[in-house]
């Protein structure tokens, strides 16, 4: 597209959006806003899509190359290999932008980038308040927040943060996050915040990560059985298997 938002789809105030492949879309301007490369939705339900691939590209304001979201919710999605390209003044969360989103559930959030100039929050960048659930957020790349940039106060549980990194000098280069954040039974190679309780200090043990394999590798990884049940919520994960088999697993 030559400008602006919603590239792939754009969903203005509710609707549902399902099973779908929404992959290679994106937006240029070099003098204004940009933002929602993929999926630009103001409301309503983005679930069991695969989005890949896609692009913003600005001198100026770059947000959500994978999907801008300012209401709705956001369940069982791919959000893969998402690119910000120019890193101008404001450049902003690769994978996903949330300003004012509900909920983001069963997610992978993976390979995104946002590592030109100013770029924050490779996976995800909260913008509003976000409650994320079960969700893998890894090998995402940004000058700050590698995988997630926690611009105000969230709460993240059941996730995984791995293997992200942050080009800039950041404290941790999976997550950069307000300090009253709050981190339920996540899993990470280093500790959370003073808000976090239950945390996993460990890597996940994925099946495949080199082929985008993230479920768990067997048993033996420190993410199976070592969710919160309270705080997970979904009926079925990601590749459609029932979530609650004994605990729930992390991410």
């Amino acid at each position: 597209a030559g400008g602006g938002r919603g590239a792939g789809v754009a969903m203005m105030g509710g609707g549902t959006v399902m099973h779908c492949t929404i992959v290679g879309n994106g937006t240029a301007n070099y003098v204004r806003r940009s933002y929602g490369g993929g999926v630009f939705m103001t409301g309503g339900r983005l679930a069991d899509c695969d989005i890949r691939g896609n692009y913003l590209y600005s001198d100026v304001i770059e947000e959500g190359a994978g999907v801008y979201a300012s209401g709705g919710d956001i369940v069982r999605c791919r959000l893969v290999g998402n690119m910000l390209l120019r890193g101008g003044s404001t450049s902003q969360g690769a994978g996903l932008f949330a300003d004012g989103i509900a909920e983001v559930s069963d997610c992978l959030i993976a390979g995104n980038r946002a590592q030109m100039g100013a770029g924050k929050g490779g996976g995800l960048f909260a913008n509003q308040k976000l409650v994320c659930r079960n969700c893998t957020i890894v090998d995402n790349t940004a000058q700050q927040g590698g995988g997630a940039k926690l611009q105000v106060r969230s709460l993240l549980y059941n996730c995984i943060l791995q293997d992200n990194l942050s080009v800039a000098v950041d404290v941790d280069n999976n997550v950069s996050a307000q300090a009253d954040s709050v981190f339920v039974n996540c899993l990470t190679p280093s500790p959370l915040t003073a808000n976090a309780t239950g945390t996993v200090t460990a890597r996940a043990l994925f099946a495949d990560a080199a082929n985008g394999d993230y479920r768990p590798k067997s048993v033996a990884s420190p993410a199976v059985d070592a969710g919160s049940d309270a705080d997970a919520l979904s009926v079925v994960d990601l590749d459609g298997a029932v979530r609650k088999v004994g605990p729930v697993d992390i991410g």
